[in-house]
């Protein structure tokens, strides 16, 4: 079996185990009577989603050049800390960093042709290991709305989100074109021998507006959260080894959406077990470069390249209560 579907196995298992002892524990706990002080909670998820440098021809804004970098099976190991200040806000930190290179590939495809912008010309396709990811999190929420006879419960919260992840990629194969308007289309075919080709990393800052929807569904605490940002602060930064060149985008103004959704089951007294699965998405943003070499003098091409990311993150969590 695959080392990403003996993880989801173990969670499953895991989080479906516990019904039957908090089914028998249950009564002793008010389902309002969760929230504490002071919460911790450790946390191992596996992580999937791709990201993607784009650059566009600046004359006519028609697209060169496509690099897709894959997140597959990422395992990641967090911890995160609540606070709740008092019956009203809630503080959260929390921070998450790849225990795994995970898997995957990053394809890269030119568009040499004018004539057919459509057509690609070459491309190349590379297995990649993820060297670090991180997620880092704070958010403060405020509880809006609270009916006293349900356990229910609607927040509205603001926060910072720093996300970054950096690849190395191994060569597979390539195909290319040795004349792409004079007929040479993907006439060239060459064979990879998992040589080292670019040195990839993207950084979002992501100050961000949400709301979370709290109830208690089949003695289960059920959390749904949502957040968007249009005030995404991303750049990357792209090493090509064979021509030692470096390609750094910045953009600003790039926006951001999330959906969330989280069940908690009691285990012991003070002690719960969660299950979450989230989804995060930067949509692409048009991004200046800044061009250096060895031989020739830095370059900046304003609005020529694209920034994006998506993932989505199944996690368990242990949550110790104070």
């Amino acid at each position: 079996m695959p080392t990403a579907n003996k993880i989801l196995l173990l969670i499953f298992l895991c989080f479906s185990s516990t019904m039957a002892l908090s089914a028998q524990s249950y009564s002793e706990y008010d389902p309002r009577g969760w929230e504490y002080d002071f919460s911790a909670s450790l946390e191992t998820s596996l992580l999937r989603g791709k990201s993607k440098e784009l650059v566009y021809l600046q004359s006519d804004g028609r697209k060169l050049s496509e690099l897709a970098w894959d997140l597959t099976d990422v395992p990641m190991l967090g911890l995160k800390l609540q606070a709740d200040v008092n019956e009203d806000w809630i503080v959260t930190l929390g921070g998450w960093r790849n225990i795994g290179p995970g898997s995957g590939i990053m394809v890269d495809t030119d568009w040499r042709l004018p004539s057919d912008p459509n057509f690609w010309t070459d491309q190349s396709i590379h297995n990649v290991d993820l060297v670090k990811g991180e997620i880092l999190d704070f958010s403060l929420a405020y509880r809006l709305l609270a009916l006293r006879d349900y356990p229910f419960a609607f927040r509205l919260k603001a926060g910072l989100r720093y996300i970054s992840w950096k690849w190395e990629d191994f060569l597979i194969s390539t195909i290319g074109s040795s004349s792409p308007s004079g007929g040479g289309l993907r006439d060239i075919s060459l064979p990879g021998s998992g040589e080292r080709g670019i040195d990839y990393s993207q950084w979002f800052t992501v100050p961000y507006l949400g709301a979370e929807f709290e109830s208690t569904l089949f003695q289960t605490q059920v959390i749904a959260r949502g957040s968007a940002s249009s005030w995404v602060f991303a750049r990357d930064r792209d090493f090509h080894r064979n021509r030692q060149t470096l390609f750094e985008e910045s953009a600003t103004g790039g926006r951001y959406y999330s959906l969330g959704i989280e069940l908690k089951r009691m285990l012991f007294e003070l002690v719960e077990l969660s299950l979450a699965y989230d989804f995060e998405q930067v949509r692409e943003v048009r991004a200046d470069t800044l061009v250096t070499s060895l031989i020739l003098p830095p370059k900046k091409f304003e609005d020529g390249a694209g920034i994006s990311y998506r993932s989505q993150r199944l996690t368990l969590g242990i949550i110790y209560n104070f």
